[in-house]
C-alpha cells in the first residue's frame, strides 16, 4: 500500500510540475526573456553546470591593446558593478524523479522498494572558461536527497559542493578547484551500501611555448573518509600529472608524460605508482572525435610488493546525422578495494550509448557496457587469500523529451547483473526511474 500511494504522490507531482513549466514556458515567451543557460545532461539525469556557457560574461583587461572588456566599459567598477552588470549571474535547477529498484542493496537476497529523489543546484558561474585571456569563475552546489518508502533507514542526503576558478594569461593557463562530495551508493565492490566523504583539490597549469609545443601538468590531492567499512577508514592520494603536447596538424596532438601517485590508506598497505603514458587527441571533424591515453604503471606496496602491467583510457564519439549520437569509452586501471581489505582489483570496462533524435525534443538513448575487476593481493602480508573476479554487465534504455531548453522529462529502465566466483557476491538488480528536470 505504501508503495502505491508513493507512486500516486509521485504521479501528481509530475503532473503538478508539467504544468507549472508549461506556465512558466508561457510567460516567458511574453515577456521574451533571454537564452536558457540549460546546457543537457548526464546519464543520472542530474542537469550539468553551465559552465561553458557562451552568454556570460568575459571578466578580463587585455594590456597588449589597452582596451578594457565591456564589464568596464558600461559604467560600474566595484565588484558588485561587474557581477550584476549582465544580470544575476546565478543559475538554478531542480531534478525531482521516482525510482523501483527491485535489488536495494544488490545482495543475493532481493529487497526491493520505491524511492524519491530531489535534487536542486544552485549554480554562479562568471566568465568564459574557453575566451583567450578570458578569466573563469565557477561555484556549485547540489544536493540530493533520497527518500525510501519501506526502507527509510537510508533515507538520506548526498552533497556535491564544487569552486572552480580559472585564469588566463597570454601563454599561461593557471586553475584551482576545490570539491567536496557526501556520497553513500551500492558498490560492487563492497556488495552493500558504501558511504565516504571526498574532499578533492586540483591544481592545473598549462603552458604555450609556441603554436605548436605546450607544457602542462595537474597537482592532486584526495581525501576519502570511510564510514562503514573497517578497517580501513581514510585514504590520502597525491598525484602528480606532467606532460608535454605536440600538435602535429590542426586536427591531431600528441602528448607524453610521467603520473606519479602515493596512497596513503589507513588499515591496508600503503602504495605508491609511477606511470609513463601516451596521449593522443583527434578532432576530425564536428561529428568524429577521438582521445586516448595509455601507457605502462609500476606499483609498489608497503612490503615490498610490486607488479607492471598496462592501464589506458579511451573515449570516441561519431555523429553520422544531425539526429544521432554514438559514443564509445573503455578503460584500464588499478584500483583499490574496500570490500577485499588488503587488496587491489584491476578494472577493466568497455560502454558504449547511442542517443537518436526524433520529432526534434524526443530523444531514445540506449547503452550498455561490460567490466570485469580481477582481484589481487596487495603484497604476500596483506591478508587477503584467493583471487576474487567479478564479471559485470550493465543495460539500459531510456526516453527522454526536451520540450524547452530549460526543461527536461525522461523515463529509464536499467537492468545489470554482476557474476562473480565468490558467491556471496554475485547478483542481479533492475531499476526504473522516471525523472522531471528544471533550470534557469
Amino acid at each position: 500500500m505504501l508503495g502505491k500511494e508513493l507512486v500516486c504522490r509521485s504521479a501528481l507531482g509530475f503532473l503538478g510540475l508539467l504544468v507549472l513549466s508549461i506556465q512558466v514556458s508561457w510567460a516567458q515567451e511574453l515577456k521574451s526573456v533571454g537564452d536558457s543557460a540549460y546546457t543537457g545532461g548526464d546519464a543520472t539525469g542530474v542537469l550539468d553546470f553551465p559552465k561553458n556557457n557562451p552568454a556570460v560574461t568575459i571578466l578580463s583587461n587585455s594590456k597588449e591593446t589597452g582596451d578594457d572588456t565591456a564589464v568596464e566599459e558600461q559604467g560600474g567598477s566595484s565588484f558588485w558593478d561587474k557581477m550584476f552588470l549582465h544580470g544575476a549571474p546565478f543559475y538554478y535547477g531542480l531534478t525531482i524523479g521516482e525510482t523501483y529498484d527491485d535489488n536495494v542493496f544488490i545482495s543475493q537476497h532481493k529487497i526491493g522498494d520505491f524511492y524519491t529523489h530531489i535534487t536542486p543546484l544552485i549554480d554562479l558561474v562568471r566568465g568564459d572558461k574557453t575566451a583567450a585571456e578570458g578569466n573563469y569563475f565557477n561555484v556549485a552546489f547540489r544536493p540530493t536527497i533520497y527518500l525510501y518508502d519501506r526502507e527509510s533507514q537510508q533515507n538520506r542526503v548526498d552533497y556535491y559542493a564544487d569552486a572552480f576558478y580559472q585564469h588566463n594569461w597570454k601563454r599561461l593557463t593557471v586553475s584551482l578547484e576545490q570539491r567536496f562530495e557526501e556520497l553513500t551508493d551500492p558498490s560492487i565492490d563492497v556488495g552493500n551500501f558504501f558511504k565516504q566523504d571526498i574532499y578533492t583539490t586540483q591544481l592545473t597549469a598549462d603552458y604555450n611555448y609556441n603554436d605548436k609545443l605546450s607544457f602542462g601538468g595537474s597537482e592532486t590531492q584526495k581525501l576519502s573518509f570511510i564510514f562503514n567499512q573497517p578497517p580501513i577508514t581514510e585514504t590520502a592520494e597525491r598525484i602528480t600529472d606532467l606532460y608535454a603536447r605536440y600538435q602535429v596538424a590542426s586536427k591531431l596532438s600528441l602528448a607524453l608524460g610521467p603520473r606519479l601517485g602515493f596512497v596513503d590508506i589507513s588499515g591496508a598497505p600503503d602504495q605508491t605508482y609511477q606511470d609513463l603514458l601516451a596521449r593522443v587527441s583527434y578532432q576530425a571533424s564536428e561529428r568524429i572525435s577521438l582521445s586516448f591515453e595509455g601507457g605502462g604503471e609500476y606499483r609498489q606496496f608497503q612490503d615490498a610488493y610490486t607488479r607492471l602491467y598496462p592501464v589506458f583510457a579511451l573515449n570516441a564519439s561519431y555523429a553520422p546525422f544531425d539526429s544521432t549520437l554514438l559514443s564509445v569509452g573503455a578503460y584500464r586501471q588499478d584500483v583499490i578495494s574496500y570490500g577485499e581489505v588488503g587488496s587491489n582489483y584491476m578494472s577493466t570496462q568497455v560502454s558504449g550509448t547511442i542517443r537518436q533524435r526524433f520529432f526534434q525534443n524526443y530523444f531514445v538513448i540506449l547503452s550498455g557496457g561490460y567490466d570485469l575487476a580481477q582481484y589481487d593481493p596487495a603484497g604476500p602480508d596483506s591478508g587477503f587469500t584467493g583471487r576474487r573476479l567479478d564479471h559485470y554487465y550493465f543495460a539500459s534504455a531510456g526516453l527522454e523529451w526536451d520540450p524547452r531548453e530549460w526543461i527536461r522529462v525522461s523515463g529509464r529502465v536499467q537492468a545489470s547483473a554482476d557474476e562473480s566466483n565468490f558467491v556471496g557476491n554475485s547478483f542481479n538488480d533492475s531499476q526504473l526511474d522516471i525523472q522531471a528536470a528544471l533550470q534557469f
